[in-house]
């Protein structure tokens, strides 16, 4: 600690719909000593951390003090503090010593702030949303992950009937997380295998599945043996192969 990282994302920035997940703990003796809080801040522009601090457009502040904790929400315009919010009279939801699930949910009005599942509290947009650009975690606690992921995002994107072997230049596909659904038939006689390779790539560069050097993941249906193999390629090199499946192999010919 602490931690200040760029948001992740497709455009590098909070946008609606945007929730962000901090899997931590608290360290055991956070309610004793002179620092007896963590804090998570959304700054727009570079951090404190980076020795310039820009405007904090939310801070969020949980604190173990005056017995029962109590959470104190701010933001911050060119170093000087805006009106101090300290919400509700209900439970203070973290533990010394005990890990929480701690996210935020960017809605276009406001944060609303969760904590293992339950709803805590909402702060309001008092700066533009859209110029924050990092976030900064620091105080008396472990740090086990920071997930970004968008909820109810846009319309899906469909390839209708692609001609094989198809290749497209998807780079969303490592800025967020998705699903990829796939509809289709096996074509009888199945006897050889098809392949799904999520590759490192450039725009317009392969054209062949012999020309990529990175897969990070590779999926291949094998008909003859009846698996499913997944694997790995790292410049041009192979890693383990892996076939455990927790079902029968599902896929047959004409269906």
């Amino acid at each position: 600690m602490p931690v200040c990282c760029p948001l992740v994302g497709e455009q590098r920035q909070l946008e609606p719909g945007l929730m962000i997940t901090v899997l931590g703990r608290c360290h055991p003796d956070i309610n004793h000593g002179s620092n007896e809080s963590f804090r998570v801040d959304f700054f727009s522009g570079e951090c404190e951390h980076y020795g310039t601090a820009g405007n904090i457009a939310f801070h969020f502040n949980p604190r173990f003090q005056h017995g029962s904790g109590m959470i104190v929400m701010n933001s911050c315009s060119r170093g000087q503090w805006d009106e101090e919010i300290r919400p509700f009279e209900r439970p203070f939801p973290f533990q010394p010593g005990y890990p929480f699930r701690l996210s935020f949910m960017v809605e276009s009005e406001q944060f609303n702030v969760q904590v293992d599942g339950q709803n805590l509290c909402q702060f309001r947009h008092r700066y533009n949303l859209y110029n924050v650009r990092r976030m900064h975690i620091g105080g008396r606690l472990d740090i086990d992950q920071i997930k970004f992921e968008m909820v109810g995002g846009g319309a899906p994107h469909y390839i209708m009937e692609p001609r094989l072997p198809y290749f497209e230049y998807m780079p969303q596909l490592g800025q967020r997380p998705c699903d990829i659904a796939m509809v289709g038939s096996v074509r009888y006689p199945f006897v050889e295998y098809f392949a799904i390779n999520l590759a490192s790539s450039e725009q317009g560069r392969y054209r062949s599945e012999s020309e990529f050097r990175n897969i990070p993941i590779h999926v291949s249906i094998r008909a003859q043996h009846g698996q499913i193999v997944r694997n790995t390629m790292t410049y041009g090199n192979w890693g383990h192969e892996e076939t455990e499946l927790n079902g029968p192999f599902e896929f047959q010919p004409g269906q």
